[in-house]
């Protein structure tokens, strides 16, 4: 009933499939925001030395092109540029960079809030003093983020760059209709793009971000975030004071969430944590993106997320947690043991749908992922999984764990799950014309408790046991060309088999080839 509230009628995977066809026409509508703001006086201020020397200059109806003084680095002292209250304004900084320094200690270096229609263009940032690990182990204090946007609509960042962030590079909270279009993250410290709350209908397209190293969920590459925190004094306050596991908020007291926000085109390498991190999202398209080599997922749908679409996105590579320091494993897996490559053995999927419902996962390429292709824990519901390419998947034969394509269970020794969210094992899922393919342990495996899944059309070559098992013996609806339904029979004859943080009998899993 609380899903069936949040979602609303037009905030079904229905209408995220009409939002989905209409990416052209919503990217169209972003470039005539950059056009129009270029048909006003154009105004050029010059011999600028501190960030902060721009804020008088300011005024809306403008278009205003930004000069160094003697074509040198804009230096950001102890000010930050703030753009309040302003409409239909163009700020061009293109060729022309902004240094700092991670010591000035305020939480962004540029803060537009309750603006309309104003686009930052070709903003080059880039921070000089070097970081060491140590200084993301603290509590946050004196980091900095680049591009804050605030209680504002239409605001565009295109072209720019943003180098060696401490926090976020560019956070987004409740600003509709934002559009970050073209831009280089590179290094940014703690995630790099963030929306936040009621930010629906934004638009990331044809970003590049590279090499993000924060540990957390909430560092991925782009996060999509309901959480109600005030992140006006920092993004690291999304997390709580350890900077790991999120403060608890249930479904119930959620009053803002975004929706409808679109993740097209961009390409993430070698982040930290995870690619894209949907959490609490609704009814979001995340299509036609690169994640490569992430430390933890590739795509992880989390806190909720329900009636998003994940579609022709590429993610490869993903999950061996080559970054994860000790520390953050401990947090994550309490019993992490470490296998022959020296990483832990607990590695991670491509894709996880980690307490969702409604979500269509369809026509991706996942491939060379180290923990398994799709993986469906806790609770999820009614999730459509359609059409992947899923490609030797289980990329770690030095591990105990041996992972498949794809896994629908449920975790009954998490520590740190919410009571209305992680309550029921993964039911009701649909998984259809998938092409399993090369190494995997399984092709499909249904967990204790993942019962009344529907699976038919799959096709499958290489995997290295079975083609379908069921962990104990449930029903599962396993379709084959003439219709017939099979209920897992109680035999297999491998003995214990041990997955992570459980040990469960092979004498009661089912042996069903497709």
């Amino acid at each position: 009933q609380v899903y069936k509230s949040i979602i609303g009628q037009a905030r079904t995977l229905h209408g995220a499939a009409e939002v989905y066809e209409k990416i052209p026409e919503i990217r169209e509508v972003c470039k005539g925001v950059l056009a129009a703001n270029e048909l006003h006086p154009t105004y050029t201020i010059h011999n600028i030395k501190t960030l902060s020397q721009i804020s008088p200059y300011i005024k809306s109806n403008a278009y205003i092109r930004i000069l160094s003084h003697r074509q040198r680095d804009i230096v950001l002292y102890n000010e930050a540029l703030v753009i309040q209250n302003v409409t239909n304004v163009t700020l061009d900084f293109t060729g022309t960079s902004v240094v700092t320094s991670n010591m000035w200690g305020a939480p962004y270096a540029v803060r537009l809030e309750a603006v309309t229609a104003v686009v930052i263009k070709g903003l080059s940032m880039r921070c000089l003093t070097p970081r060491t690990p140590a200084f993301y182990q603290g509590d946050g204090d004196h980091k900095t983020g680049f591009l804050f946007v605030f209680n504002s609509t239409r605001v565009s960042v295109v072209d720019s760059s943003f180098t060696y962030s401490d926090q976020a590079a560019v956070v987004v909270s409740h600003s509709p209709l934002t559009c970050i279009v073209n831009n280089s993250l590179h290094v940014p410290g703690s995630g790099g793009i963030v929306i936040q709350g009621s930010s629906t209908g934004s638009f990331i397209e044809d970003n590049r971000i590279l090499n993000s190293s924060g540990q957390a969920n909430w560092h991925a590459g782009i996060v999509i975030t309901y959480r109600q925190i005030d992140v006006r004094n920092g993004s690291a306050l999304l997390l709580s004071r350890h900077l790991h596991h999120h403060p608890s908020h249930s479904l119930a007291e959620r009053k803002t969430y975004p929706h409808h926000v679109i993740v097209s085109r961009n390409t993430i390498a070698a982040p930290s944590s995870q690619g894209i991190y949907l959490d609490g999202a609704v009814a979001c398209i995340v299509t036609d993106n690169k994640v490569l080599r992430s430390s933890k997922e590739g795509i992880c749908l989390d806190g909720g997320s329900a009636s998003n679409i994940i579609i022709r996105n590429e993610i490869a590579h993903c999950g061996q947690r080559t970054k994860a320091r000790p520390d953050v494993l401990k947090q994550e897996v309490p019993t992490a043991q470490t296998g022959r490559d020296g990483l832990t053995i607990f590695k991670l999927p491509g894709v996880s749908l980690d307490n969702a419902l409604h979500n269509l996962v369809a026509r991706n390429n996942i491939t060379g992922n180290f923990g398994g292709g799709i993986k469906c824990v806790r609770t999820c519901f009614l999730n459509y999984i359609l059409g992947n390419e899923l490609k030797d998947n289980d990329q770690d034969p030095g591990s105990p764990i041996r992972f498949p394509a794809v896994l629908l269970m449920s975790d009954p020794n998490d520590d740190h799950g919410a009571a209305d969210i992680d309550f029921h094992p993964s039911v009701l899922n649909t998984i259809a014309y998938n092409s399993i393919n090369g190494t995997h342990a399984i092709g499909v495996l249904f967990s204790a408790g993942s019962r009344c899944n529907e699976a038919y059309g799959n096709r499958f070559n290489g995997t290295h046991h079975f083609s379908y098992e069921s962990v104990i013996e449930q029903v599962n609806f396993i379709k084959r060309k003439g219709g017939r339904q099979l209920r897992a029979p109680d035999r297999s004859p491998k003995g214990e088999y041990t997955w992570p943080g459980s040990k469960y009998d092979f004498g009661r899993i089912a042996n069903l080839r497709a």
